[in-house]
């Protein structure tokens, strides 16, 4: 059985380019999407019971990604990511839990001045399985925000 924001996500592939064209339907349908993530980002990946061949990879990352190029600042982006970190993968860093990372801190100083950043760099070190030194890939999201790829070191950053 389809989720029923499976919907929006379809919409949102069927006539992409004239989506773009009426902004206020693409706002709409962002903003649906950014509460569909908070709410169900674990269960994105089971919305359809066939992939659709517009999306390459996992559904989820295809939401992130649409996100990300719609949404500029990361205040409204916030719940979503809170919601991704709790529920990614560590190698899925390059194509959804990285991502935000940089949106979140776009002075790249590390430097956390808001409520959003630290509930997401929260978020992230509270996922302890993100966290290998072996692993390399997230190391380019974290240096463009400006932080560690250390989780002692993010943790000591919102203390």
């Amino acid at each position: 059985m389809e989720h029923p924001w499976s919907a929006i996500i379809h919409q949102g592939m069927e006539d992409d380019d004239a989506l773009y064209e009426d902004e206020d339907a693409s706002n709409a349908l962002f903003a649906q999407s950014l509460l569909a993530c908070a709410q169900v980002a674990a269960a994105i990946n089971d919305w359809f019971t066939e992939k659709p061949p517009q999306l390459p990879m996992q559904p989820r990352f295809t939401v992130v990604q649409r996100l990300l190029e719609r949404v500029h600042d990361f205040e409204p982006l916030a719940e979503a990511a809170l919601a991704v970190a709790r529920t990614t993968k560590k190698a899925w860093v390059d194509s959804e839990w990285g991502l935000p990372v940089a949106r979140a801190f776009p002075q790249g100083d590390g430097v956390v001045t808001t409520a959003a950043q630290r509930r997401f760099l929260t978020a992230l070190v509270g996922n302890k399985d993100l966290w290998d030194p072996r692993f390399g890939n997230p190391g380019k999201h974290f240096r463009e925000a400006g932080l560690p790829y250390e989780r002692e070191a993010c943790a000591r950053l919102v203390e």
